[in-house]
């Protein structure tokens, strides 16, 4: 309903009182997008150009903005994710190899924040949602999760997984097969810590394989309590006109209204939508 005569229904319209609906939960890291920077990269290893998020450990993991592409002087090439980078301009990178041959040591880059807005608390589930995509080397990964409890864990000082270095302890990890065309997927890591985390650091596991020189990028990390955490997944596809979407919570006993490009779809008030019958644009689904 345009309540108010502007020409903005439902979603769309900021003014609307939807009485709760649409509440937005941000992102318990900050910059998760990697967005707001101080400056413009222009060679590997300036992560501390990113807000709020530090190299890791003395492995160079890496930052890149669309801001000064053109004055990038080589190594891990910046481009191949741009088209289809999904927040923006600017996401992470980071490599991982073990026992390279004579002369190369075992090397693991991670990215790290200790300016969580609130610390991870004990006994309260989680859920990291972030996206990925390939650069070279296994498209077979495992992709870990760490945290501490002390924020001074971060950085650590030695080029290896934090394994058994301070308080870190993993949280959680799960396998990846990558696109070979660097298409940027969807990661969803969930964990329960047993005491307060207020550092973070995202990479690979403790060992991804022997001789292997791996390199991949990481954009829009959303982090929150999975009771408030809403994933919204495919199933079928568009072409043989069975594509589903469904939508799942952490909670029971509520209820579910679709929307199309924020536009309430009446009568759409199941858990699972068929979005063939709508046509294109951007789905969401709000839960009361």
């Amino acid at each position: 309903i345009d309540d108010d005569g502007d020409g903005l229904i439902d979603l769309n319209d900021d003014e609307c009182d939807c009485e709760g609906f649409g509440v937005e939960f941000e992102s318990l890291i900050p910059n998760s997008s990697f967005e707001d920077h101080t400056c413009c990269p222009d060679a590997m290893a300036q992560l501390d150009c990113a807000v709020d998020w530090e190299q890791a450990s003395p492995a160079t993991s890496d930052y890149y903005n669309i801001c000064d592409f053109d004055t990038w002087p080589g190594g891990i090439p910046p481009v191949f994710p741009l088209p289809d980078d999904p927040a923006g301009e600017g996401y992470g990178g980071f490599g991982i190899w073990f026992g390279g041959g004579p002369g190369w040591a075992d090397y693991v880059e991670y990215i790290g924040t200790k300016d969580l807005t609130s610390p991870l608390l004990a006994g309260t589930s989680y859920t990291l949602s972030l996206f990925s995509s390939f650069s070279q080397g296994n498209l077979d990964f495992e992709f870990s999760l760490f945290g501490s409890p002390d924020p001074a864990d971060l950085p650590w000082l030695t080029p290896l997984c934090p394994d058994g270095i301070g308080s870190w302890e993993l949280l959680s990890s799960v396998d990846v097969t990558y696109e070979v065309d660097g298409t940027w997927q969807e990661i969803n890591l969930s964990f329960t810590p047993v005491v307060d985390i207020n550092a973070i650091a995202i990479g690979g596991a403790c060992d991804n394989g022997v001789g292997s020189v791996s390199y991949y990028y990481v954009d829009g990390l959303t982090l929150m309590d999975s009771e408030n955490f809403t994933e919204i997944t495919e199933s079928g596809n568009w072409c043989d006109g069975d594509l589903l979407l469904s939508a799942s919570l952490d909670s029971v006993g509520g209820t579910w209204q679709w929307y199309q490009d924020g536009v309430a779809l009446i009568g759409e008030t199941s858990v699972s939508l068929d979005p063939t019958l709508y046509g294109f644009g951007n789905y969401s689904a709000v839960y009361t």
